[in-house]
């Protein structure tokens, strides 16, 4: 999600400091600087104020991640409008969320321009490993599937319009 949305170097992430290395190490990998934030400890999401504070010119994006599906403790809407305000994206790291509510009655992974699901083993779903992008943005999706399954428009073709890698699951 980060690539497809165009995050690379020169641009900053917030991340929470509380969370497994995939979340920092996903910005590292396309190039973009993580930035850690301290956490609320009660919700064990990011602080909001300390998010606010950290935006900066930088910024590109927002990464909440959604701790055993808690809410961050002002209410996704704070993050949204935020994040709007500030001209950055929101993701979401519901790898442990899925199947969770925001109190708005929003589905966790669903607010921001796309959220990220885990199927590894410890997760509510598993197929062994692997995982899913959400996002409501039809051309964001599709761009998704393209850079799955070696950027092609659909499988069965030799038609490759954008870079991409075999994230497709697995035969099992």
């Amino acid at each position: 999600a980060l690539k497809i949305l165009g995050i690379g170097p020169g641009d900053e992430v917030i991340v929470p400091n509380y969370t497994m290395i995939a979340t920092p190490n996903a910005v590292r990998a396309v190039g973009a600087t993580p930035v850690l934030v301290d956490i609320d400890l009660a919700s064990l999401s990011l602080d909001f104020e300390k998010t606010r504070e950290a935006i900066t010119p930088r910024t590109r994006a927002v990464l909440l991640v959604l701790a055993n599906g808690r809410e961050p403790t002002p209410g996704i809407e704070a993050f949204v409008e935020l994040c709007r305000q500030e001209g950055v994206l929101l993701l979401e790291d519901a790898a442990q969320a899925l199947g969770s509510f925001y109190r708005n009655g929003r589905a966790m992974g669903t607010a921001g321009e796309a959220g990220m699901v885990s199927f590894s083993v410890p997760k509510i779903i598993t197929t062994g490993q692997g995982g899913c992008v959400l996002t409501s943005d039809d051309a964001l999706a599709q761009r998704i599937r393209g850079a799955k399954d070696f950027g092609r428009e659909r499988g069965g073709t030799d038609i490759h319009p954008q870079f991409g890698l075999n994230f497709k699951f697995t035969d099992l």
